[in-house]
């Protein structure tokens, strides 16, 4: 799936490269933003929530960086991830079916 919006414009607030992940570039993930304004804040990415909080647009531009926060996650905590896994998983079946 094609996106008009810049590669920059796609970076999750953890500052992963939504633009360079699969399900995004297939139209399975709509990415950080908006996956996460999408769910109740009890829901949303702890990084997200953070970054909000304090007027950044990621960690990377946080005045604290690097924090405990980001510290105790491992590189492939996302939980949109985690909760789009099923969806990825059925895509990935469907893919295999067809060939």
């Amino acid at each position: 799936m094609a996106t008009n919006k810049k590669p920059e414009e796609n970076v999750g607030a953890c500052g992963r490269a939504c633009f360079a992940c699969r399900w995004f570039e297939r139209g399975l993930c709509l990415g950080c933003p908006a996956e996460n304004t999408r769910l109740p804040a009890e829901e949303q990415c702890v990084i997200f929530r953070c970054a909000r909080r304090k007027g950044a647009k990621t960690c990377l531009w946080c005045e604290e960086m690097p924090c405990n926060l980001r510290k105790e996650l491992t590189a492939s905590y996302c939980p949109v991830y985690d909760k789009n896994r099923s969806k990825f998983k059925d895509y990935l079946e469907q893919t295999k079916k067809r060939k």
